[in-house]
């Protein structure tokens, strides 16, 4: 069975769930966390039963010349799905 990829909408709607007004931007691949409000919506993706998101397998950042950009891949090996945060 494949792992299963979330979009950048399917994570963002289950964030702002978690914790209302932690997304900021929302793309076809990723979903943007308010920086104030992105280690409770982390926390928030690991402990609640439906996202389950306890890994995280990726950190990288991105050179934008005029700002730096982290990503985060979590991943929840129980549900084996994956999504990608900024």
């Amino acid at each position: 069975m494949a792992t299963m990829w979330w979009t950048g909408a399917e994570l963002a709607k289950e964030a702002e769930r978690l914790v209302p007004g932690s997304v900021t931007r929302v793309s076809d691949t990723a979903c943007s966390l308010h920086p104030d409000r992105a280690l409770e919506t982390f926390q928030a993706l690991h402990d609640d039963n439906t996202t389950d998101f306890a890994h995280l397998t990726n950190l990288c950042g991105i050179d934008h010349w005029d700002h730096f950009e982290v990503v985060y891949h979590l991943q929840s090996l129980e549900r084996n799905q994956i999504a990608c945060a900024k």
